[in-house]
């Protein structure tokens, strides 16, 4: 199986588990990019920052690795670059997606947290169908 973004908006994602449990801050921890063990720490699933020399690679302690299709990366993300998408059929039908290879760190096996900032086109009002994550 593969892990398969198809966000039809703008997006950063931040794929984790349990952050919220780390270290208090002064804002809330969705206020702020995260860093050190927040992005790297052995409680991360993975972290997509879209922003660094290899945009489509995660930047968490598992380095996995994906492939932008149809996708673009844009500055217009809440801590920089984000990853943007396009709308699906009926207007192309084809992906618009980062898709990441299988990994083991992908099926955890208790409940996990998914955590994003997306900031939606004003075409997503007039989508039948928007896909965030699919496995």
């Amino acid at each position: 199986m593969r892990l398969l973004f198809m966000p039809a908006l703008v997006l950063c994602l931040y794929l984790s588990t349990c952050v919220n449990t780390l270290q208090a801050q002064s804002a809330p921890p969705w206020q702020e990019a995260y860093t050190g063990a927040q992005s790297k720490g052995p409680q991360i699933i993975g972290h997509w920052k879209f922003d660094d020399e290899a945009p489509a690679r995660d930047s968490g302690p598992n380095n996995l690795s994906g492939k932008l299709i149809g996708a673009v990366i844009t500055k217009a993300g809440k801590f920089n670059s984000a990853l943007e998408s396009f709308p699906g059929w009926p207007s192309s039908d084809k992906h618009h997606a980062l898709m990441v290879a299988n990994h083991p760190s992908l099926s955890p096996k208790g409940a996990f947290t998914l955590e994003l900032w997306l900031k939606a086109k004003p075409e997503l009002a007039s989508s039948s169908t928007a896909y965030l994550v699919d496995k």
